[in-house]
């Protein structure tokens, strides 16, 4: 962005020498040279389905005329480029894009995504609901969901374990 400032006008000499005495007009006019620059950022960036995450966005620059804030399904719009909060439920994961533009363009949107984890469920079955002493029975505990390795011996799959009943 650009300042200029230009004066029309003042005291000089005219055609034959004659002094002329205008009044000088001064007007500034700013040259803006840059597109905005728009950005957005989600706190937390991954979520479990049914939690929220906070988007921070906006745009810095000079004269914003228009900012949008996009993601599937809607548009907010927005005529300036203040700083905005806006708290945001995705059952699944979502992108949301800014972009923002002036006189001289727009710049490229930018883009924040909020990662929404399917929180995990299990079962427990067994082979056979009766058993005698010393007969084996198997029991499968299944686990689906989003979650990580540590959580359970096998991720998101099945894991059997056999027992072995004795009389006592």
């Amino acid at each position: 962005t650009e300042t200029t400032t230009v004066t029309v006008g003042g005291t000089g000499l005219g055609a034959n020498g004659a002094t002329l005495d205008a009044t000088a007009i001064t007007r500034t006019v700013t040259v803006i040279s840059d597109p905005p620059l728009p950005y957005i950022s989600a706190n937390p960036t991954t979520i479990i389905n049914g939690g929220s995450s906070v988007l921070t966005y906006g745009a810095t620059g000079t004269n914003i005329t228009s900012m949008t804030l996009s993601y599937p399904g809607t548009s907010l719009d927005y005529t300036d480029g203040a700083e905005r909060t806006l708290s945001v439920n995705p059952t699944t994961t979502t992108t949301y894009s800014c972009n923002a533009s002036n006189s001289a363009g727009s710049a490229t949107a930018v883009t924040a995504t909020v990662t929404v984890l399917q929180p995990p469920t299990g079962s427990l079955s067994v082979d056979q609901s009766t058993t005698c002493p010393g007969v084996a029975r198997t029991f499968t505990f299944t686990v689906t969901g989003d979650f990580s390795s540590a959580e359970v011996l096998n991720p998101n799959g099945t894991q059997a374990v056999t027992f072995n009943f004795a009389q006592t």
